[in-house]
């Protein structure tokens, strides 16, 4: 195997690598890069079609990164990490991914997408008029359909970390998505994905973090006693760390 390591960064569903504006950047993983740059770690952000297939978003990360040298790392957040999967599974003939980590990715569905595909109300109408072909893909039949042909490789180090978060801890608009996150009432969610969901090869424990904190977006005031925002970038440090100690 190369010695060269590079951690490609896969973001979600609706998800970008930056957004640029006139006197600023808005980045999907927040403040990462700078940790990246003074930790020396080769790295890439894809920018993935927000609104695509799995397919189509796998095909679109592999072109990206088919040029860079040695071997990868891939790091999915939420549907990004059902892409991860699918490049490793179908898209890497000469097996230069080495791991797959995913966070809040809803292995076995999201059963918030079966609600927005079926539910009625201004919000679901929105997602399913414009979103319908995405949502399909994640909904928990579509995903189990997806795993038996989406298998795991030997050679691949798979592990993955959920969110968790009481409904009552939740942002406004994630306490109105989390009450049909979960497979059945009462499921622990981050406000949108299962924590049973996100469960996929080595699980690596739960963090206090909704869906969008994982990727350091709070949209909650801050709280002591709900110790948030959560902070989420010594959480990709210790994950860059662990991936170097195990693979270099």
């Amino acid at each position: 195997m190369p010695s060269l390591l590079t951690f490609v960064f896969v973001h979600g569903f609706l998800g970008f690598n930056r957004l640029s504006f006139p006197l600023s950047a808005v980045h999907y993983f927040r403040g990462l890069e700078v940790v990246l740059r003074r930790l020396g770690a080769p790295y890439l952000i894809p920018s993935l079609p927000p609104a695509g297939t799995v397919e189509e978003r796998a095909e679109a990360l592999t072109a990206q990164i088919q040029n860079a040298a040695g071997s990868f790392v891939l790091v999915g957040h939420s549907m990004g990490g059902l892409d991860s999967r699918y490049a490793a599974s179908h898209l890497d003939p000469d097996h230069r991914v080495r791991a797959v980590i995913t966070l809040g990715t809803p292995h076995r569905g999201a059963p918030l997408a079966d609600w927005m595909l079926s539910a009625d109300g201004s919000i679901p109408n929105f997602f399913r008029r414009r979103y319908s072909r995405p949502l399909t893909e994640l909904t928990p039949t579509a995903c189990l359909v997806r795993n038996e042909t989406m298998l795991d490789r030997e050679d691949v180090y798979y592990a993955s970390y959920a969110g968790r978060r009481a409904t009552s801890e939740l942002p406004r608009i994630l306490r109105f998505f989390a009450p049909h996150a979960g497979f059945i009432e009462g499921d622990e969610t981050d406000g949108m994905v299962p924590v049973s969901s996100a469960k996929w090869g080595e699980f690596q424990g739960t963090a206090k973090a909704d869906h969008l904190e994982l990727v350091g977006w709070s949209l909650g005031l801050p709280s002591k006693s709900k110790k948030r925002p959560f902070l989420h970038l010594p959480l990709y440090r210790s994950i860059i760390a662990d991936i170097q100690d195990r693979l270099l």
